[in-house]
């Protein structure tokens, strides 16, 4: 359990509140993992998620789409979240290193299995370097009083349809000869069968969710440390253990990449030294702050949100309003097209 004190600096009201974080680490077999609210964090933050709680990020390591005009935070709903969207990283990692490395065939077309094998190593070490939390979140539509909404919309697949539509109108033009798909193959390739892209969908999946867009912040109050039930709270033991929990519940659902990577992982797992019986957790291990500064400025989260513990009823009143009408307008722009 971790104590520190905390200031609270209203803007509006002018008051400075004195108040005690209480950020603890919690185990897997006391959480329903079933609906549990899972958030993915480089241990080096964690010293930053325990004092200034969850930041919006805009852009970044987590840049999707447009991104950069919208700052939210990321996290996947449920077990099977959490295993469908590790298998939705490799591919995605696949494809921009077989982009990086000036491998054309794109996926599933064709798969440079060395490629992926790159793919499982980073991965592997990745997961070792991060903690899983859980988010205590509020659901609703509404901005002002909580943190997410089921019906929220995926930005990415959002841009990719616009895009979509826009081909379709060129190819009934016949300016374009080829027949446009929604999703495109790469695209429906990484976000799997699991994915509902059914008429146009473009509501977030469980495995790929966010806060509703703006500047909001999720208290440290808010947060708890998974730790495994070997007492481990690195990223990859935890993962391990929810595979081997989950994926029987899943075998219906082609995860076939995520199979072989946990493959991968299990028989390098056994003789990696930061993982012997004897062993520190390396989850626990101390932050390095010149990394922390370093994913801070990666990541584009502004100094001067940190160090504001701030609760849900306190948002940037004007970010929500241009953020509303953002929406509104993308939403008008799609009913324009589709009509």
């Amino acid at each position: 359990l971790f104590y520190k004190t905390y200031l609270i600096y209203d803007k509006i009201k002018k008051e400075i509140i004195i108040g005690v974080i209480y950020m603890k680490y919690v185990k897997t077999t006391d959480l329903d993992l079933d609906t549990t609210f899972f958030h993915f964090s480089r241990i080096d933050n964690r010293n930053s998620i325990e004092q200034n709680g969850l930041v919006s990020v805009a852009g970044g390591e987590n840049k999707a789409g447009d991104d950069n005009n919208n700052p939210t935070i990321y996290f996947s709903y449920g077990a099977d979240g959490v295993l469908k969207a590790i298998d939705v990283w490799i591919k995605w990692e696949y494809n921009r290193l077989r982009l990086q490395k000036n491998f054309r065939p794109y996926p599933p077309k064709e798969i440079n299995e060395e490629i992926m094998q790159e793919v499982y190593e980073k991965l592997y070490n990745d997961f070792k370097n991060r903690n899983y939390y859980s988010l205590n979140l509020i659901e609703g539509n509404d901005p002002n009083t909580s943190d997410f909404s089921f019906s929220g919309i995926d930005r990415k697949k959002q841009l990719d349809y616009n895009t979509y539509l826009e081909d379709m109108e060129l190819y009934k033009q016949g300016r374009i000869h080829w027949l446009p798909h929604y999703p495109n193959k790469v695209m429906g390739w990484m976000y799997g069968s699991y994915s509902n892209f059914e008429n146009g969908n473009v509501m977030q999946e469980t495995w790929n969710m966010n806060t509703h867009v703006g500047n909001k912040i999720i208290p440290s109050s808010r947060i708890q440390i998974i730790e495994g039930e070997t007492g481990r709270t690195d990223g990859l033991s935890i993962a391990l253990e929810i595979y081997k929990k989950y994926r029987n519940k899943l075998s219906n659902i082609d995860l076939s990449r995520l199979d072989v990577f946990i493959s991968y992982a299990l028989e390098k797992y056994q003789t990696d030294k930061d993982f012997s019986e004897d062993g520190t957790d390396i989850g626990r291990r101390p932050v390095n702050l010149e990394e922390e500064k370093k994913y801070q400025r990666i990541n584009q989260i502004s100094t001067q949100s940190l160090g504001k513990q701030v609760t849900s009823e306190m948002f940037d009143t004007r970010l929500i309003d241009e953020t509303e009408k953002a929406e509104k307008a993308h939403i008008q722009q799609l009913d324009k097209r589709q009509h």
